[in-house]
């Protein structure tokens, strides 16, 4: 339930529950699967290891 405000006959407002439509509550799943990546096949890796530079080429080749 979600609180929203509407307006009566005598142009006063008053704040009513009202369940949520289906379109409001998919679009909620959506942004959380979103937020969350639930729907992605991406890993986030914490690697910790040094980087080693391999100087394989040839200074003839330069050229």
């Amino acid at each position: 339930m979600e609180p929203v405000s509407i307006l009566d006959g005598k142009r006063h407002s008053k704040v009513v529950e009202l369940q949520p439509s289906v379109q409001t509550r998919k679009a909620a799943v959506v942004d959380l699967g979103k937020r969350y990546a639930v729907w992605t096949k991406k890993q986030q890796l914490d690697v910790n290891t040094a980087v080693t530079f391999v100087n394989d080429i040839d200074d003839e080749d330069e050229g």
